[in-house]
Parts: C-alpha cells; structure tokens; sequence
C-alpha cells in the first residue's frame, strides 16, 4: 500500500476516533481524559494541560520497524524564510500510539515539521522518534515528564533536560540542539539549564482542550502569519485528523511548511533566548 494511500486511511481512522473523544468530552466535560485509539482512556503526563498518554507499552523485543521510504525534499534546500512565507508545524509530547499515522500524512505531503519529545516516551517508542529523525523532521528537548519547570530548583530543571536530551539520542543517535519548556514556562534559571535555544510558538489552536479537528484546522488557518510557529499535540486523535486540511490550507494561502532549524536558517539562535516565532520577509526593494 502506498504512501497516500496508507495516509488516507489513517485520517478516515482518525475521525472516527475523534468522534469517540468528542463523545467522551460531552459525557464528562472538558477536562475527560479523551479516549485513546487502543480502547481505553489515556491519563495525562502533567495537570493542565494535560498530555493524554501515558508512556505506552514498548515495541515488543526482537520486532523490526517499518522502513518508510523518506519524503521528497519539499521546499528545497535553499529556502530563505526572510524571503519566502514560512510557517513550522511542532508537535508535542509524543511519540504516541497517533504519531505514525501522523507521520505518513506528513510524508504523503511532502510536510515538513518539528516534534517535541518527551524523555520517557521516546524511550518507550524509539521506533517512531527514530523514523521520524531519519525522514528528515527535527527532533526536539521537552524534558523527561514534562513538568512545569519555573516550579523545580536549578538541579531539577538541568535534569529533566539534560536526561531527556540523552533519552532521545539513544533513539536518534545525536542529541538535540533545541528544547521547548512545557507550557511554555521559563524564567532565567529555564534558560540557563537549557543550554541551547528555547523555541515557543505564537499560534495555538488549544488543542489540548478542543478536541474537533474542523476547529483546530480553523484556528490555524486563521492565526497563521509569515514566520509562525505553531503548537499541535500528536497525542490527540483530532489534531492528527486536522493536519491534512491545515496543510492544505496554510499551502493554498501561499505558505511554504518548514522545520524549525529552517525556519531560522539565517538567523545566529543564541542558547539563553526564548524565540516564539521567526522571520517574516522583508519587503521587495525598489529597483
């Protein structure tokens, strides 16, 4: 089966798994834990919000992973986001039982984008960060268990990055050189435990706690500007259903979809700095 093929497949399983969730949010209001796509409800890694997995059961031992052929090299190399309308898609706290579906609705779109990692989910589904490294996404830091870090002494912080940048290179075989706080907070001992630059974002469709994948899409179709950076879970079912249309939609609006290393391509990133988004193209000089 093809790549587009096993993309559309997965997008029609995705629906109607985020209609289960929908459903589990109207039983038991918004802060339901949603139901995962195994058959059963996921707790969360952190109060609020909340990440709905919690680390899943490892591949069995001895079992090889797919290989997926990598996606053709779109937009090509020499992409200046100065110039040209850029937007990065991240996904945080996964890998998760979604991930690979994800990542074959990217590769059949020829999509770039940038997946936070947590430490004790990438140990658990090495396979997932590892495939999605070797196509050609950018793996980032976002701590071990994702705690909110500006409430953790000094040690603590260095330690939940310093050993999820270990847990991810055990996957990949290089060790990350960006890292997102969860919840995005940071206050200067954040900044100086992190030892390489802090990436946030500037759009959000919350889609930790709308779980309807037409308005995630809306969200991110509405908020989008040149250099945004945009902030998805791939550990929600309706998120994962939404990014057909998002991609589709930020591309017909004249968007060019790049990681965030490309993204800030011609931009020095300093390692004691937060960025939330990136450049936006300098106007046409008159000749």
């Amino acid at each position: 089966m093809g790549t587009a093929a096993r993309a559309a497949l997965a997008v029609a399983a995705l629906l109607a798994a985020a209609a289960l969730v929908v459903a589990a949010v109207a039983v038991g209001g918004p802060h339901s834990p949603p139901v995962g796509g195994l058959g059963r409800p996921w707790t969360s890694l952190s109060p609020s919000p909340p990440s709905p997995l919690s680390p899943p059961t490892p591949p069995v031992s001895g079992t090889a992973a797919p290989r997926h052929t990598p996606p053709a090299t779109v937009p090509p190399p020499s992409v200046d986001c100065s110039r040209t309308a850029c937007v990065a898609l991240t996904f945080d706290d996964g890998p998760s039982p979604y991930t690979a579906a994800l990542l074959d609705i990217l590769d059949g779109r020829h999509a770039e984008a940038t997946f936070f990692v947590t430490g004790q989910h990438a140990l658990a589904l090495p396979a997932l960060v590892r495939r999605a490294f070797e196509e050609g996404y950018a793996i980032g830091d976002h701590t071990v268990s994702h705690p909110r870090l500006t409430r953790l002494p000094a040690a603590r912080v260095r330690d939940q990055i310093g050993t999820a940048a270990r847990d991810i290179a055990r996957a990949t075989g290089t060790t990350p050189d960006l890292m997102r706080p969860p919840f995005g907070a940071r206050n200067t001992t954040v900044l100086a435990a992190a030892g390489m630059p802090v990436i946030l974002w500037n759009v959000s469709p919350r889609d930790w706690k709308v779980h309807n994948a037409a308005v995630i899409e809306r969200r991110v179709l509405a908020a989008a500007r040149p250099g945004a950076i945009v902030l998805l879970h791939d550990t929600y079912p309706a998120t994962v259903a939404a990014v057909p249309s998002i991609v589709d939609g930020l591309r017909a609006r004249g968007y060019t979809l790049v990681t965030i290393p490309r993204l800030f391509s011609g931009t020095r990133l300093r390692p004691d700095v937060a960025y939330s988004a990136g450049p936006a193209p300098r106007p046409a000089q008159e000749p």
